[in-house]
């Protein structure tokens, strides 16, 4: 059984998370922290990217793509976790698309755009 207090901390970004586990062997006791390893299960076929890639339009959550055209596409995109700054896109991108940061909400399909190449110290696009 899993509860939590339905609030975020937001001077924390965390939200305060009770899980309840088997105790047959009473080795945990109560009021007593623990150490937890959570095991995800993932398919190796996401990506991972920055958070302010993010478009939220009413068909659903969509990045923007140039295209090698220079042309933008509206791209719908399925999140799988979000990591806070990173986003884990199980669905909608492949490895060599190039996105938007910080897109407008007026981006829309067939924009014109030119793409700024990234200095070594700045961060790229990541793999998972």
């Amino acid at each position: 059984m899993t509860t939590t207090a339905n609030a975020i901390d937001p001077s924390t970004r965390t939200l305060l998370t009770e899980l309840w586990v088997p105790n047959s062997s009473n080795q945990l006791w109560p009021g007593t922290y623990a150490v937890v390893h959570l095991h995800l299960t993932s398919t190796g076929e996401s990506l991972l990217v920055p958070a302010n890639t993010l478009l939220f339009r009413a068909e659903g959550s969509a990045v923007g793509v140039v295209g090698a055209d220079g042309k933008v596409e509206i791209r719908k995109v399925q999140v799988g976790t979000d990591l806070g700054t990173q986003l884990e896109i199980v669905n909608g991108l492949s490895p060599t698309d190039q996105l938007i940061v910080n897109p407008s909400d007026s981006l829309s399909d067939g924009m014109e755009v030119h793409i700024h190449k990234p200095n070594l110290s700045e961060s790229s696009v990541a793999h998972n």
